[in-house]
């Protein structure tokens, strides 16, 4: 909202926008996380740009929170979880073909 607010040209809120729904699909769908990750960062950091109208330092901020090669994702969790579905669906089709292989034998 604070960036909206401060009237940026277009492509510099495109490019903003862009880099934080990067943010959102990495840390909230990709690496699972059910946490307020860097949250006060951000509210500070909006803060800063209601104030000064420069979106371009949280543009910043946001990818290299990430590009960077930080510990706060963890790509074995995404890893993990797609395991955990494509199992579940194997044990699906199992159980599938073992109830239909079970009505014909009757």
């Amino acid at each position: 909202m604070a960036a909206l607010l401060s009237n940026p040209p277009a492509d510099a809120m495109l490019k903003l926008l862009k880099a934080m729904d990067r943010y959102v699909f990495l840390v909230f769908k990709i690496f699972q996380s059910r946490q307020h990750m860097g949250k006060n960062l951000f509210y500070a950091k909006a803060k800063g740009v209601y104030e000064t109208g420069d979106i371009w330092e949280l543009k910043r901020l946001i990818e290299t929170r990430t590009d960077s090669d930080t510990k706060e994702y963890d790509i074995n969790l995404f890893q993990n979880y797609l395991s955990e579905i494509f199992q579940n669906v194997k044990e699906k089709k199992r159980l599938l073909r073992m109830e239909r292989n079970s009505l014909f034998s009757i």
